[in-house]
């Protein structure tokens, strides 16, 4: 029997995404600020970076198996939506608030409490994509997206700039408190003013009988070809980003101890200031081609989003080259190489906003929980733990093969593996084009409007 939905207002659903909004940019900025500061962690806890990346993989597994099984839909379908998050945001900013405060001998404390934090904070940012795809309209929900993008964009060149200062003058562990305490601020204005949103559990919504299922029956229907190549060319985009984040400024670091000419040195460590000049032309790169890939996929459209594949593809395919050059570039100089890393980024930036509403177009909305589950932790699982694990296991055996070359060199072929990846992505996203429209169209038959939509 359908149960009958809480109607909420039009303010209401802004006043629900505007939390949202605020508690993904708090996650984004504790997360990108631990990254930051990872190099400190592990010098004063005495951790090896390997060790972390396994920790982190594991963690992530557990979790995407967690968040696919009939476990998580349970208690899911049992708790309003409210509730959950607030008992995550609860937890989240204790265990953040714990983290500042392991004494040096249990290391082991802080890689358990690293990946708890990482685990819920993959949650919220799980919830953020259905929210969108639940509040708003087809035709208002590509807005929200960049909305959610582009202030994610901003906190985490805030973060990063916040941890390069702190790196030089005070003490991670106090400037990190930040985070929990914006955490605390979340959980009540969870409390005082969030509404679960209409159509926020709607997995039972079906006439349909339910059926013992299997572990895993909750995917099957995304088991589609567009949603499949959509999945992997998105993830093909957040492998690079991730690779290009956690790598890149240990490259140039490695760049400055190998070459005569030298980078402009902002602060008294290279790591960070490095890390600062990267950051400000990612984050430039990243809004101006979210801003262009709107604004191409719009003039290239005969039908409504109907260019947003190809868009995609030529992203990804224009990206591997103006990498390459970047790479081969980065020894002589300094301006060319640049041009070409943030030339490079907008192309690659091009589907950031494209590729989260094209999966929307083609899911039912009582599918987009568990789709935005299993996006993000496939995300944090291949990408934010597998590229630069990968990329830096690459490396080494480059080196244990050849000795003679310098360290420099041989993460400037591993860093390659980027471009490949660029292009498996591309070409996902290019023949997704042959099924999209049949699935669209199966999708708007098959749905109703939400009276949320705004």
């Amino acid at each position: 029997m359908n149960e009958t939905k809480p109607e909420i207002s039009r303010i209401r659903s802004f006043l629900n995404w505007g939390l949202i909004l605020f508690i993904t940019v708090v996650m984004v900025f504790d997360r990108y600020f631990t990254e930051a500061v990872t190099p400190l962690i592990e010098e004063e806890y005495g951790i090896d970076t390997k060790n972390t990346a396994l920790v982190d993989g594991l963690f992530a597994l557990a979790f995407t198996i967690l968040a696919i099984s009939p476990v998580f839909r349970f208690f899911g379908n049992r708790l309003s939506q409210k509730v959950i998050m607030c008992i995550g945001m609860t937890l989240w900013a204790l265990l953040a608030f714990a983290f500042c405060f392991v004494p040096k001998q249990w290391f082991w404390l802080i890689l358990l409490l690293r990946g708890l934090v990482d685990v819920i904070a993959d949650f919220f940012l799980s919830c953020a994509l259905p929210l969108i795809g639940h509040m708003f309209s087809a035709s208002n929900r590509r807005l929200a997206i960049f909305g959610f993008q582009l202030c994610s964009f901003l906190f985490r060149l805030i973060a990063i700039c916040i941890a390069a200062l702190v790196a030089n003058q005070y003490s991670w562990h106090v400037a990190r408190l930040i985070a929990p305490c914006l955490g605390v601020l979340c959980l009540s204005l969870l409390l005082v003013f969030m509404k679960d949103p209409l159509g926020g559990n709607t997995e039972d919504e079906d006439d349909e009988p339910q059926e013992k299922c299997s572990p895993f029956s909750n995917l099957k229907p995304l088991l589609t070809w567009s949603f499949a190549l959509i999945m992997i060319g998105s993830l093909s985009v957040d492998f690079i980003h991730e690779g290009m984040f956690e790598i890149i400024p240990d490259f140039l670091v490695r760049r400055r101890n190998e070459t005569e000419k030298q980078w402009p040195l902002f602060l008294s460590q290279n790591y960070y200031s490095d890390f600062m000049i990267y950051s400000v032309i990612k984050c430039a790169a990243d809004v101006l081609g979210m801003l262009l890939g709107m604004g191409f996929s719009k003039l290239l459209s005969r039908e409504p989003h109907s260019a947003d594949p190809w868009v995609c593809a030529v992203g990804l395919f224009a990206f591997a080259p103006l990498f390459s050059l970047f790479l081969i570039s980065i020894k002589d100089g300094l301006v060319l190489p640049c041009l070409f890393l943030f030339i490079s980024g907008v192309f690659l930036s091009l589907n950031e906003a494209l590729s989260q509403d094209m999966m929307l177009s083609i899911i039912r909305p009582k599918f987009y929980t568990i789709a935005g589950q299993l996006q993000s932790f496939l995300m944090r699982l291949i990408a934010g733990v597998g590229a630069p694990f990968i990329i830096e296991y690459i490396s080494d055996k480059i080196q244990e093969l050849n000795p003679e070359k310098t360290s420099f060199e041989c993460m400037k072929f591993a860093l390659i593996i980027l471009t490949i990846v660029a292009v498996i992505g591309g070409g996902c996203f290019l023949f997704s084009n042959l099924s999209i429209k049949k699935d669209r169209e199966a999708v708007d038959k098959n749905s109703t409007p939400s009276q949320s939509d705004v």
